[in-house]
C-alpha cells in the first residue's frame, strides 16, 4: 500500500519518497520545522474527516483539508506524521496565526485489493494551548468484478449429503453485465447464479454509486462422489470482461469423530482423588453419546472412572475421576471409547504434576 501525503503551509512544499535520510540532517533548510518533543499531555484533539466512498483500485485520490486557528496565540509546527515514516517535508513557514488557516492537499493511493480502509495523517504542533489534528482519509475499495469471498471453506461428513454454501458478486465495472458465468472443471461442484440486484432486472445508472449489479451464486458439493479427507477446487467466474478465481476448499469429515486427541490431567500434589471434566465433540450430531461404550488400558493411572455427563448435539461432557500417582514423574494410560457400530477412538491420557 503507497501512501502519501503532500502538506502545504501557504506556500512551497517539497515531498520525496521514502528516504532514509532523517529529517533533522537537513540543516541546509532553516525554515524547516524543528522535530523537538513536546508535552502533548494536555493537547486538545481535532479529528477532520473524508469519505472517498467506492474508488476504484490503485487510483489516485485527492482532498484538501482546512485547518483554521480558532485560538488566540500563534502556533508553531512541530511535526507531521504519515503512514509512510521516511516521507522528508521541507516548508516555507511553520507559524499559524490566529484567525488564519492552512491548507492540507492529501494525496492517497489505494491498494489493488477489494477492501474498506483508512488512513491517517496528524499534525501536531508546539504550543499547549494548540491542537493535534488528525486527518482521514477513507475508502472503499472494489475491483471491477467483486467476491464477498476471495477462498470459500466448506465442511460437511459424508452424511450430509447436500451441504451449501453461498458468495455474493458485486459489479463495480462501468458496464452492465447481460449474465454471469460460472465454470468449473471439476464436476463434484454444482453452482447456480441468481441475479438480486437491481430486483426488476433493469440496468442501473453507470454513474451513480454503488455496483450496477449484483448476483448471488450457490455451491453445492456432491459429497456422495468423494470419499473422506480434504478436497480442491477452482471456480472461474466471468461477468463480461471481468473474471476471477475463487479457490474451494472441501473437508469431509467422518460420519463419527471424536476430540480432544489427547487429555492432559494436571492435578496438585496434595490431591489424593482427582477429578477433570473434558468436552468432547461429535461430528454426527445424531449420533446418541449416552450409547457409547467406553473401556479403558489403565496404564500407570489408578481407578480412572468415567462417565457421560450430559449431551447436547455436537457437545457432550465426559467427567473423568481418578487416583493421583504418587510418582513423583508423569504417568499415562489410555482411554477407548467403542461405539456399538464398532467404531473404536484410542485417546492418550496423561497425569502431570502441578507446582505447589
Amino acid at each position: 500500500m503507497r501512501f502519501y501525503a503532500l502538506i502545504a503551509l501557504f506556500a512551497n512544499i517539497a515531498v520525496t519518497g521514502c528516504s532514509s535520510q532523517d529529517p533533522q540532517d537537513r540543516s541546509a533548510d532553516s525554515k524547516a520545522p524543528k522535530f523537538v518533543k513536546a508535552d502533548l499531555s494536555e493537547h486538545p484533539e481535532i479529528t477532520l474527516k473524508h469519505d472517498f466512498g467506492f474508488v476504484g483500485p490503485n487510483e489516485t485520490l485527492k482532498h484538501s483539508f482546512e485547518i483554521p486557528n480558532a485560538g488566540r496565540s500563534r502556533w508553531t509546527l512541530k511535526e507531521i506524521k504519515t503512514v509512510c515514516s521516511c516521507t522528508v517535508y521541507t516548508f516555507s513557514s511553520n507559524l499559524l496565526d490566529p484567525g488564519k488557516s492552512i491548507t492540507v492537499p492529501v494525496t492517497y493511493t489505494p491498494g489493488s485489493k477489494s477492501t474498506d480502509e483508512t488512513r491517517s495523517v496528524t499534525v501536531y504542533f508546539n504550543e499547549a494551548s494548540s491542537p493535534i489534528v488528525r486527518l482521514l482519509v477513507s475508502s472503499r475499495v472494489r475491483t471491477p468484478l467483486t467476491l464477498s469471498q476471495n477462498v470459500l471453506r466448506i465442511e460437511t461428513t459424508k452424511q450430509q449429503t447436500q451441504p451449501m454454501a453461498t458468495i455474493q458478486v458485486e459489479n463495480f465495472s462501468k458496464h452492465n453485465w447481460e449474465n454471469l458465468e460460472v465454470t468449473c472443471r471439476d464436476p463434484w461442484i454444482q453452482s447456480t447464479c441468481q441475479l438480486t440486484y437491481p430486483l426488476d432486472g433493469q440496468a442501473k445508472d453507470i454513474n451513480s454509486k454503488g455496483p450496477l449489479q449484483q448476483w448471488q451464486i450457490t455451491f453445492t458439493p456432491l459429497v456422495t462422489q468423494l470419499d473422506e479427507g480434504e478436497h480442491q477446487a477452482h471456480v472461474t467466474i466471468l461477468g463480461g470482461n471481468e473474471s476471477e478465481l475463487l479457490p474451494i476448499y472441501l473437508r469431509i469429515d467422518p460420519k463419527i469423530s471424536f476430540t480432544p486427541r489427547d487429555i492432559i490431567l494436571a492435578v496438585h500434589k496434595t490431591e489424593e482423588k482427582a477429578s477433570r471434566r473434558v468436552t468432547v465433540v461429535f461430528a454426527d450430531p445424531a449420533e446418541n453419546p449416552t450409547a457409547l461404550e467406553v473401556e479403558f488400558d489403565f496404564g500407570d493411572l489408578k481407578g480412572l472412572t468415567a462417565r457421560w455427563k450430559k449431551s447436547a448435539g455436537r457437545i457432550s461432557i465426559l467427567d473423568l475421576e481418578w487416583i493421583a500417582n504418587e510418582k513423583d514423574e508423569a504417568v499415562s494410560g489410555t482411554l477407548t471409547v467403542r461405539m456399538k457400530n464398532g467404531t473404536k477412538f484410542i485417546v492418550p491420557v496423561r497425569q502431570e504434576w502441578l507446582p505447589l
